[in-house]
């Protein structure tokens, strides 16, 4: 948390809803988290998906199980 790793608070077991509003209280948006977690820019993040969101292939389990 203090870090302020948001995608490691998530993978640590960390609840989205709980980690947004962390982010809030510093003042971020949640689309600033997303982008964060997704290794881009909130402009980039919020392009993205105005156009769709990510593409199925980028979606998918790297362990093809899903």
């Amino acid at each position: 948390v203090l870090d302020r790793d948001w995608l490691g608070m998530i993978k640590l077991g960390g609840n989205i809803y709980y980690t947004s509003k962390i982010g809030a209280t510093l003042g971020h948006s949640f689309q600033y988290i997303a982008g964060k977690m997704c290794g881009m820019s909130q402009e980039d993040y919020a392009e993205m998906m105005i156009n769709g969101g990510r593409s199925p292939e980028s979606n998918r389990s790297l362990s093809g199980k899903y």
